[in-house]
């Protein structure tokens, strides 16, 4: 019940322009209850309105330890990682060669592996993608001297955007699934000793000053050249192996297709191979005219095979065990 002190004078007032104390506790009545009304209608209007909960924290994709040993390549691998699709032929190949495209290619076939996993996994957690599309990114991280740190998507895809992410996405399970997993591509050396020859292995490319250290003329058909052998780095011959896997592919669902050559524009147009990390990283952080850089990166060879590399590399030696990385989300 409410109490409400009324002072003499005041109840004297009521009582002289109501002619009686029925009328006069009617209007105290009412003016108590309007007063009560008043109060109760401003409660909370100033209160300041509550936080939208936060997205829910996904469940970290933990990447399993390689305790198996592949019999083939003499490799330790995951026992959950699907089984390796050996390429065959090995046309005019030693020993020795043989042993190293064997290699690379379980250790190609492990980065499209986890490339894959990581986007699968982004995927089904769209109310973190954004956030985690930056996971790992290093900016600085460019060079060789390098290493394999920048293992973001951010930094070989550009920044952020749904259609982009769903073009990487698609792409990479596509050259997993249908050509690590599902082709069993075909493999020649093409070596001497003076690099002479008609073939392209032994002509020098204009884009690089060097000759090629591999090339995919023919849809299932892998060259290795000298140059590929001499990579003293089995993990930099398995990024070369992703390159060429991406030839020949039109990311699906679009008519874009993956290649090395690309007109862009930096003010003025120019036609080039983008090979070589400065130039898939020039791609992936400077937008061009209309955001066309960033669309070329998503098309170029060595923007996926870096990335794959970068990434599988890091799972592989042990320095990354889980996506997103330990406390992205403190």
């Amino acid at each position: 019940m409410m109490h409400r002190y009324i002072p003499l004078a005041t109840l004297t007032v009521l009582l002289l322009t109501s002619g009686s104390v029925k009328a006069t506790l009617d209007l105290i009545r009412g003016d108590v209850s309007q007063q009560y009304v008043t109060r109760r209608s401003l409660v909370g209007q100033n209160q300041p309105k509550p936080l939208p909960p936060s997205p829910p924290k996904p469940v970290d994709l933990i990447f399993s330890k390689r305790t198996q040993t592949d019999p083939i390549s003499g490799l330790k691998f995951p026992a959950d990682m699907p089984d390796i699709r050996y390429p065959t032929g090995y046309d005019s190949c030693n020993a020795e060669e043989v042993k190293k495209i064997k290699e690379a290619w379980a250790l190609g076939h492990f980065y499209m592996w986890r490339s894959n996993q990581v986007m699968s996994y982004l995927a089904r957690h769209d109310s973190q993608r954004k956030n985690m599309w930056m996971d790992g990114y290093d900016p600085s991280v460019v060079k060789e001297s390098g290493q394999w740190r920048n293992y973001s998507p951010r930094a070989w895809f550009g920044p952020y955007d749904g259609d982009r992410f769903q073009k990487v996405s698609n792409a990479i399970e596509k050259v997993f699934n249908d050509r690590f997993q599902g082709k069993t591509f075909r493999v020649k050396c093409r070596t001497n000793d003076n690099s002479q020859g008609a073939h392209p292995c032994y002509q020098t490319d204009p884009a690089t000053g060097n000759t090629p250290s591999a090339n995919h003329i023919v849809y299932g058909t892998i060259n290795f050249c000298n140059r590929w052998f001499r990579r003293e780095d089995a993990h930099i011959r398995a990024r070369g192996i992703v390159h060429e896997v991406f030839h020949w592919l039109r990311i699906p669902g679009t008519g874009v297709w993956v290649t090395d050559l690309h007109t862009h524009c930096d003010g003025l147009c120019k036609t080039e191979k983008m090979y070589g990390r400065e130039k898939a990283s020039h791609l992936a952080h400077v937008s061009g005219i209309r955001d066309g850089h960033y669309e070329r990166a998503i098309r170029n060879n060595d923007n996926y095979a870096i990335f794959a590399y970068m990434l599988g590399r890091k799972i592989f030696e042990g320095d990354l065990t889980q996506f997103p990385s330990p406390g992205f989300f403190q």
